[in-house]
């Protein structure tokens, strides 16, 4: 269960323990007005105590909700930068990648020539000396 729906149905618990407070509040006044029994009356008053305990634990809890939702929210911002600033450098990363292959194959094609001239000017001086031994 995730955390706006706890704080939802701690705020539909409160709700509830209100409406029953006010119920327990009018038994309270007509047990008077009929001038009920003692023991009815104490025992309503015992249950609304009991009630308005119930509802300042779940304020309580609900307080604790919300601070763990804001605590949540603040590492969810956090991550989401992190998150960016990796791509950001990811992409960095990747072009710069890119740009040093290009610069590699550039370096072997021009190697690949030097190699093949190389090759033309040994072929040329050996020929040269055949040449001038003859």
């Amino acid at each position: 269960m995730d955390l706006d729906t706890l704080l939802r149905n701690s705020q539909v618990e409160i709700r509830e323990r209100e409406a029953e407070i006010t119920a327990l509040k009018q038994q309270l006044e007509d047990g008077n007005e009929r001038k009920a029994e003692k023991s009815e009356i104490v025992e309503l008053k015992a249950k609304l105590s009991s009630k308005n305990e119930e509802i300042e634990i779940l304020k309580h809890s609900q307080m604790e909700l919300r601070a763990r939702v804001y605590c949540l929210q603040n590492q969810k911002d956090q991550v989401d930068e992190n998150f960016d600033i990796v791509s950001r450098e990811s992409a960095i990363t990747s072009k710069c990648l890119d740009k040093v292959r290009n610069d590699l194959q550039v370096l072997t094609c021009s190697l690949d020539t030097n190699i093949s001239a190389n090759k033309c000017l040994r072929e040329s001086h050996s020929n040269l000396k055949v040449a001038n031994m003859n």
